[in-house]
């Protein structure tokens, strides 16, 4: 037994065990790329280190043992910046999108393609739930949103982007049952939230606090909710459309209270002395003085209605959080690999995997949503949630474009071995793969091919990835701390 002080805690660890798994048994998570337990350490990810402050030394934690005396510090300010180079450089070839360019482009976080995968497999209904859940007025916004999500669509590509936006209206409109889009309400919080402004901002964080349990009162000074959108003609926007998107949040439980201007016909006092919390989604100079309030929250009416309705929900989270005791969401965002581009020389090699040979060229089916749905190329990451390497670039803030005169790799055609995809640019060569291939025993197996710089990891001696993996298809893709090896029927927003 070795008795050993990690980041102030004593730790005594049993003979034989690293200082990764003295660590652990801390309750201190260190993290490692290229470690699978059971396996011998690869040390090739060096995400792992930590130092000795008696010696002196840094070492990884993955293959060195814990001895009696160590004094372990393992997240210094040093040690913090040698990972976050580390992860640095791993992402400056990393070769893939973490999110699909069209639902990081859309403000209201939509997510463009599982609703095309469900399209896609014939569940209409899912698909439009799907919609409402992240839009709220979906079928508003398939007439007024100007669809920045298409622009950044992959498949405009090689022929025309999807029709996101007239996708999502026509599921609304279509839906055989509005209300079955509507997800379940949250048990009573026992909260009253009073909502000043009835246009996209106040419906959407309306909808948003009603769905979340909290009673919710929405004052409008005009006749009728919808804000700016009430000025547009029938061409732009039907306005039975947004009629009886209103009312599915009015439905919802929310007290609507429409020619009621608050400063004039109710004072704010009565509001602040009333409600739990109070949410302004509305533009009134008279009003600043109240956002001093802590339990006074402001959104802003964005023109743009996509913005408008993601504004919306974020403030009502906040909203929700506050009045559950919970402190502010951090503001930091996930890290979020992007591809940019595909480059002409590599379409083909992108699209191998991805796209139906017989719908190269194929204008967008604008009568057919199923049909345009199958076009979706899917870009987003396979392990969108579990890959480590996007929760440790996260963890500590890396950057991949930190060294801009590094050209990415070319995306390189993916192999397939029956549900198993491997795609060489997302590979970081841990070595994993590698060695469980090698220890259970595979005639072939996978192995690091070329030196140096350009060294890869490919099936051995030009095999086929079938011929690799007969028994270790599933070790391998567990044990992949990337999207390198990933199920290709899979992806984990749907598991």
């Amino acid at each position: 037994m070795a008795r050993l002080i990690i980041d102030g805690t004593t730790v005594d660890a049993p003979p034989g065990a690293t200082v990764l798994e003295a660590a652990a048994l801390a309750g201190i998570d260190l993290p490692a790329l290229c470690h699978v337990p059971g396996l011998r350490p690869q040390t090739s990810c060096m995400l792992c280190v930590v130092e000795d402050k008696r010696s002196g030394k840094t070492f990884p934690s993955c293959s060195t043992r814990a001895e009696d005396g160590m004094l372990i510090e393992t997240g210094t300010e040093a040690l913090r910046a040698a990972r976050k180079e580390v992860l640095q450089l791993l992402l400056s070839e990393h070769v893939g999108d973490c999110e699909a360019p069209c639902r990081r482009i859309c403000p209201a976080a939509l997510e463009v393609p599982l609703m095309m995968r469900t399209v896609a497999a014939g569940d209409q209904d899912a698909a439009a739930r799907l919609a409402k859940a992240a839009l709220i007025l979906p079928e508003t916004l398939g007439w007024v949103c100007n669809a920045p999500c298409e622009r950044g669509c992959h498949r405009g590509s090689f022929d025309e982007p999807l029709l996101i936006k007239e996708m999502h209206r026509r599921l609304a409109h279509e839906v055989p049952d509005p209300r079955s889009m509507t997800p379940a309400v949250a048990p009573s919080s026992g909260k009253r939230v009073a909502v000043v402004g009835g246009g996209v901002a106040g419906l959407a964080a309306a909808w948003t606090l009603a769905i979340r349990g909290h009673a919710c009162t929405l004052y409008e000074r005009e006749a009728r909710c919808g804000g700016p959108l009430r000025e547009l003609d029938e061409a732009q926007l039907p306005p039975a459309v947004l009629d009886a998107e209103v009312q599915s949040i009015i439905g919802l439980g929310v007290e609507l209270r429409t020619q009621c201007q608050v400063g004039r016909d109710i004072a704010m006092e009565q509001l602040l002395g009333t409600f739990d919390a109070v949410l302004l989604a509305c533009q009134d100079d008279d009003l600043d003085d109240a956002e001093d309030e802590e339990h006074v929250f402001a959104a802003i009416e964005f023109p743009m209605a996509v913005n408008a309705v993601a504004e919306g929900k974020d403030v009502a989270d906040e909203v929700d959080r506050f009045l559950r005791g919970l402190p502010p969401m951090p503001r930091r965002k996930r890290f979020d690999c992007r591809l940019v581009e595909v480059r002409e020389p590599e379409k083909a090699a992108f699209a191998a995997h991805r796209m139906d040979p017989a719908t190269r060229g194929q204008s967008r089916q604008r009568d057919a949503i199923q049909a345009e749905a199958k076009r979706c190329l899917h870009c987003d990451c396979l392990k969108l949630e579990s890959c480590k390497l996007r929760r440790y670039a996260t963890e500590y803030g890396a950057q991949q474009f930190a060294y801009r005169d590094v050209n990415r790799p070319s995306v390189e055609t993916a192999l397939v071995a029956g549900p198993v995809l491997f795609e060489a640019g997302k590979c970081i060569r841990c070595g994993l793969c590698v060695e469980i291939t090698a220890v259970r025993g595979e005639p072939w197996g996978m192995a690091f091919v070329q030196r140096g710089f350009d060294a890869r990891v490919r099936p051995a001696l030009g095999h086929s990835l079938e011929e690799a993996l007969t028994k270790t298809a599933r070790e391998c893709v567990e044990a992949c701390p990337t999207a390198a090896f990933a199920w290709r029927d899979r992806e984990e927003r749907e598991s």
